[in-house]
């Protein structure tokens, strides 16, 4: 989702879109499978004012007690009030 709007915002190019995929698919990435509840990604939204998807990046930071990469001005005010480290 994040190539794909920089691209069409015309932040990159369909190859950059592709370079960047290819990076981020070498990387050891772990999914998370643990369920979370509706209602808690709920209350992060409204509680943040943010999108379901950034409730859910906030949760799981919040759980793990990792620090998010973001250039989005919401999630970061977000983390910084809920005491998730930005990177």
């Amino acid at each position: 989702n994040l190539l794909l709007s920089a691209q069409r915002r015309k932040r990159i190019t369909a190859d950059k879109r592709r370079e960047l995929a290819a990076a981020a698919g070498a990387l050891r990435l772990k999914v998370d499978r643990e369920p979370v509840a509706i209602a808690v990604l709920d209350e992060l939204a409204a509680r943040f004012g943010l999108s379901a998807y950034d409730a859910a990046y906030l949760e799981l930071a919040l759980r793990r007690g990792l620090p998010l990469a973001t250039l989005d001005e919401a999630l970061t005010a977000a983390m910084t009030k809920a005491g998730v480290p930005v990177v």
